[in-house]
């Protein structure tokens, strides 16, 4: 049971798209066709006689198949895996570029400290935060 801990899927957000599947499948497919009332007017012997084809019978439909390839391309895309790899986009070490736009509207004195001092330190903070992440802020 240890194995099926480990199970899960990338993008489990994409299974949904089952139901759709299922739903649109289970309204296309073709029905048993209706009884028409003409065996109810014959003679049961001969209205086995009249009867083309096996009715017991399960026929496959094209739609089933398609279904089916749906179904597998729907699980493929979720992404299963067994591993718990971690995003390396998402962690608190992933590298870290900082680009601040420095205008001319950034030296005004209307708070202080001016806009461009609230700037470095929000950049400084954001380093301080990260610190195991490796960073580089443009010259």
């Amino acid at each position: 049971m240890a194995e099926l801990d480990a199970f899960h899927f990338l993008r489990p957000a994409w299974l949904a798209a089952l139901i759709a599947i299922g739903l649109i499948w289970y309204l296309v497919r073709p029905r048993k066709p209706a009884q028409d009332g003409a065996s109810d007017r014959i003679a049961p012997h001969l209205a086995k006689a009249l009867q083309v084809g096996r009715a017991g019978t399960r026929k496959i439909y094209p739609i089933d198949l398609t279904a089916l390839a749906l179904v597998l391309l729907t699980l493929s895309v979720a992404g299963p895996t067994w591993s718990r790899v971690p995003n390396p986009l998402i962690t608190e070490t992933a590298p870290l570029v900082i680009a601040l736009k420095v205008t001319p509207s950034m030296e005004t004195p209307d708070l202080a400290p001016t806009r461009l001092d609230r700037g470095r330190f929000k950049i400084l903070d954001l380093i301080a935060a990260r610190a195991a992440a490796r960073w580089a802020v443009p010259a």
